[in-house]
């Protein structure tokens, strides 16, 4: 798990710092990682396939509303597509622990977005409309939830049950 959110948040470092083939490479490496030492599972790596394929259709959707742009780019720009794929191989892994409290998914997708945004066009990736904020936030708010839905029942696996510590005969 902590590899995962740390392989993660280096990477979209990287894409967000870099924009260009080391970004293409580092995502790459990050990815052949994840196969190798977090998942071999083909279902999971459809999912993020999956969910990468609807964050750039998503971005897509954003940039041509305004809610944020990217100099010289009418379309998510390839290390904006590769920081979709990234964050969707956390979902079953150091993002798991939500699965099972999709409410609070719903919050946290609603703060951790477009705060990630924000860090983004502060570090000079894109430029942000701050009157959009909320629309990313609301936006996100369903996104995650919905996320997790998409993938237990990709993965046909039922929500983690939170244990009490507690044992019934």
């Amino acid at each position: 798990m902590l590899l995962n959110a740390v392989l993660f948040q280096a990477g979209w470092f990287l894409c967000v710092m870099e924009r260009g083939p080391l970004a293409l490479l580092a995502s790459a490496l990050i990815l052949l990682v994840h196969g190798l030492y977090v998942s071999r599972n083909r279902r999971e790596w459809l999912f993020i396939l999956a969910l990468g394929s609807c964050g750039i259709a998503q971005d897509f959707l954003f940039m041509q509303a305004g809610v944020f742009h990217i100099d010289g780019h009418d379309f998510p720009p390839l290390w904006l597509m590769l920081v979709w794929l990234l964050f969707a191989s956390t979902l079953n892994h150091s993002l798991r622990w939500l699965d099972q409290r999709l409410w609070l998914a719903a919050v946290l997708g609603a703060i951790a977005a477009p705060l990630s945004y924000l860090a983004g066009a502060r570090l000079g990736a894109l430029q942000i409309e701050l009157h959009m904020l909320p629309v990313l936030g609301a936006t996100w708010a369903a996104l995650l939830p919905l996320a997790f839905l998409c993938n237990r029942r990709l993965l046909q696996t039922p929500a983690p049950t939170q244990t009490t510590g507690s044992t019934t005969p």
